[in-house]
C-alpha cells in the first residue's frame, strides 16, 4: 500500500522520465526481430489503431506530461476502494507459512 499511496500523492518527474525511457525503450527493442514487430502489428489492429502508431507510440509516450500522469492517478486509483489480493499458503493468522 505505500507504493500506491505514493502513487497518489504525486510521481515525481525523475520517476516519470525514467519509467519513459524505459516503456520506449523496450518498444524499440521488441520491434527489433520479426516476430516482435509482427506482435506488436497484431496488437495495434486488435486494438484500432493504424499503422503509423509504429512510429507514433514512442512520441506519444515520451509526450505525457506530468500534471497529467498525475491526474489520472488520482482520479482512477482510489486506495480505500482497492481490494487487496494474495497468494499462497497461509496460517491460521493469514500469516505466511515458513518454507
Amino acid at each position: 500500500m505505500d507504493q500506491i499511496n505514493g502513487w497518489v500523492r504525486g510521481v515525481t518527474e525523475d520517476e516519470l522520465n525514467a519509467k519513459k525511457e524505459t516503456i520506449t525503450g523496450s518498444y524499440k527493442v521488441g520491434l527489433a526481430t520479426t516476430g516482435g514487430l509482427a506482435g506488436q502489428i497484431l496488437r495495434n489492429t486488435e486494438r484500432g489503431y493504424d499503422d503509423a502508431m509504429l512510429d507514433e507510440y514512442p512520441g506519444i509516450i515520451q509526450g505525457m506530461k506530468l500534471e497529467e500522469i498525475n491526474e489520472a492517478v488520482q482520479k482512477y486509483i482510489v486506495p480505500n476502494k482497492l481490494v487487496i489480493v494474495a497468494a499462497g499458503s497461509v496460517d491460521e493468522k493469514g500469516e505466511p507459512l515458513e518454507k
